[in-house]
């Protein structure tokens, strides 16, 4: 009998976390600052062809350059849209205490919130990296394994940072946010050339 309620509790938090991250799917593939965001993110690969075609012999490298930077500061800017809206939104609308008033915990009501946030930038990276890949292959350069590297650890910075990002929401102004979200960011990018730098400084004092 023990077993049977266990296993019936889990199946109850699974449907509740699917439940809330699927309502923030849906929120957000009808928000036009989340379609305007991607939108910008193609047109801008799409640029990036036409800045190649003005580069001397380097067309294929400003493509690969700029779809990796286009994937790497959307992401970001996609995560701090969402990371201080998903929580501040509940709050403003006042339906965070409709759902907690029900038999759902804090922690559930988190994850729903980690996940569905999850899921939404799962939507935005497939869709910028897949018209990429794309634009690629109209280029005939050579899709390689350190290509799809790359994307599964841009993509892997973007679930980190996420995760950070829901972290800070939860007791945090969106401007404090999004202020930590743009700085571990850069230390996690620079933190090499920062060691070196004072290093150097070391050195001269």
């Amino acid at each position: 009998m023990f077993r049977i309620t266990g296993r019936n509790m889990k199946i109850k938090i699974a449907s509740q976390i699917k439940a809330i991250a699927f309502n923030i799917w849906l929120e957000s593939v009808r928000d036009r600052l989340l379609i305007i965001l991607t939108a910008s993110g193609l047109l801008l690969l799409v640029f990036s062809m036409v800045l190649g075609r003005m580069a001397v012999g380097g067309e294929q490298r400003i493509i690969q350059d700029m779809g990796f930077w286009v994937l790497g500061i959307w992401g970001i800017l996609a995560i701090m849209y969402l990371g201080s809206n998903i929580v501040r939104r509940e709050f403003k609308r006042q339906t965070v205490y409709l759902v907690l008033s029900r038999p759902v915990s804090r922690p559930v009501f988190l994850c729903g919130k980690f996940f569905g946030m999850i899921i939404v930038l799962f939507s935005i990276f497939v869709i910028l990296a897949a018209f990429w890949i794309g634009l690629l292959y109209v280029k005939s350069i050579l899709l390689t394994d350190r290509h799809l590297w790359a994307l599964l650890f841009i993509f892997g910075e973007w679930v980190l940072l996420a995760s950070v990002s829901l972290f800070f929401a939860t007791f945090t102004s969106p401007i404090l946010h999004n202020f930590f979200i743009v700085g571990i960011a850069f230390l996690g990018h620079w933190s090499n050339d920062l060691k070196l730098f004072a290093e150097n400084s070391k050195e001269l004092w």
